[in-house]
């Protein structure tokens, strides 16, 4: 009889989106090759020609334990939690780390006309799936890094998935408004007219009492 372990496996981006179930199942095979499907869309929008990228964060054993693979070593952030908001902030963390040691990710691929990436020959373990932000007319879709555990639980059966389908959770907000910076040469006409103007002012003022002095003595000449 197969040994039956209770373990907790991670469910994220699957039916349910974020969360947690605890049930009880046949051993993982962490040798099998995996496959994870990505869809990123909203709605009915499809979210076509984007970049989706993974990182491979940490294997996972026989009884569903993490441990951060060498690239990760120094990530000093436990793999697990106890709600879907603090694997959220485990998320988050795991990207910073991934920002500040400037790692390249193990994939990375563009979404087809289905919205639809799909990895091969992965190894079963913890994945960072990072999603670039679409601009469409004015919105712009986007996601949050998320972590993937591969195998995923089908509890109805009790068996594992280690060709894993999941829907990016993707959010939209509106393309801020463009602000358009003056123009410099602007600036620099109106310097010159107003330079302009103001020497044509003086030389008219000039002018104007050049002829006033120029009539004085023309009639103190006279009086002479």
């Amino acid at each position: 009889m197969i040994k039956k372990i209770k373990i907790t496996i991670l469910v994220f981006l699957i039916f349910f989106g974020f969360g947690m179930i605890e049930v009880y199942a046949d051993n993982i095979d962490p040798t099998r090759v995996s496959f994870l499907t990505l869809r990123y869309q909203y709605d009915d929008i499809l979210i076509r020609d984007t970049g989706i990228s993974i990182y491979y964060v940490a294997t996972i054993d026989e009884e569903a334990k993490f441990t951060p693979v060498s690239s990760f070593r120094d990530l000093n952030v436990p793999l697990e939690g106890d709600s879907a908001s603090s694997w959220q902030e485990v998320s988050n963390e795991v990207y910073d780390y991934v920002e500040s040691n400037h790692l390249e990710p193990l994939k990375r691929a563009l979404t087809d006309q289905e919205g639809k990436v799909v990895f091969t020959d992965l190894q079963p373990g913890l994945y960072l799936v990072v999603t670039d932000a679409k601009e469409l007319g004015d919105l712009i879709y986007s996601s949050s890094p998320s972590l993937v555990s591969i195998p995923l639980l089908d509890d109805m059966n009790e068996e594992y998935l280690y060709d894993v389908d999941a829907n990016v959770k993707t959010e939209v907000t509106e393309v801020p408004p463009e602000i358009t910076p003056p123009n410099t040469m602007d600036y620099y006409f109106a310097d010159a007219m107003l330079f302009l103007v103001f020497l044509l002012v003086s030389i008219i003022l000039i002018s104007y009492i050049l002829k006033l002095q120029k009539k004085e003595r023309r009639k103190e000449n006279e009086k002479k």
